[in-house]
């Protein structure tokens, strides 16, 4: 087979590939699959939400009690007993 043949026979594959695929898409099996991965792809992105507020909270918890240790460390040293 040349080098030709073999991107035309590429070729046709992709088009006939692509023209199942819209076909299954247009179908109703197709828009209950888009309708699963939009549903899908919201709900990994609100977790992602969720997650990131709670690391941003838990960072901003270590900064509060490091700030609160510096301080205390400060004032023992300032204030020697």
């Amino acid at each position: 087979m040349s080098k030709n043949q073999k991107l035309l026979t590429g070729f046709v594959i992709g088009a006939a590939a692509g023209a199942a695929a819209v076909l299954f898409f247009k179908s109703e099996k197709g828009k209950q699959v888009i309708a699963d991965l939009k549903n899908a792809a919201d709900e990994i992105f609100n977790n992602f939400k969720e997650s990131s507020s709670a690391v941003k909270n838990m960072v901003a918890d270590l900064f509060e009690e490091d700030d609160t240790a510096a301080e205390d460390l400060n004032n023992n040293t300032a204030n020697p007993a």
